[in-house]
């Protein structure tokens, strides 16, 4: 994909951040539309979600992280209102997926991500939050 970079794409360093971005790879490149289709990540999701059909909004390719990000909350894409109202029209709830994949070994201390208990409930982090060494100090329960 970087080889060939897409029209949806920034390569070279972006914004300092990653050699190569891209949207919607699976639409303009091939063996990642198989790997949503055909690998068994589509079971998985479904499996957790309870969901009989899974539709996907978005997706984002980066590639070689220059340096690291502070802590920090992704909802780049606006929130995903997984009980109806907000984004949907009708009264039934929708279920919701937000996932992070790698493609390569991504060992904790080179950017696997840290999730926060509960921030699967689409509330905001307060700014003052900080990183907390979960080997040195563990980790403490919240509502």
């Amino acid at each position: 994909q970087v080889a060939n970079p897409h029209v949806w794409s920034v390569a070279g360093v972006a914004s300092g951040l990653y050699d190569y971005i891209q949207r919607s790879v699976w639409a303009s490149n091939s063996d990642f539309a198989k790997f949503m289709y055909y690998s068994p990540l589509a079971s998985a999701l479904a499996g957790v979600s309870g969901a009989e059909e899974l539709r996907l909004a978005t997706d984002l390719l980066m590639v070689n992280p220059n340096k690291g990000f502070k802590w920090h909350q992704d909802n780049q894409n606006g929130p995903i209102d997984a009980f109806g109202g907000g984004l949907h029209a009708e009264d039934e709830p929708h279920k919701a997926l937000r996932w992070w994949v790698t493609m390569d070994d991504t060992p904790p201390d080179h950017g696997a991500p840290v999730y926060l208990k509960g921030s699967h409930r689409n509330t905001k982090v307060s700014t003052d939050a900080v990183f907390v060494d979960l080997e040195r100090d563990g980790l403490l329960e919240y509502p």
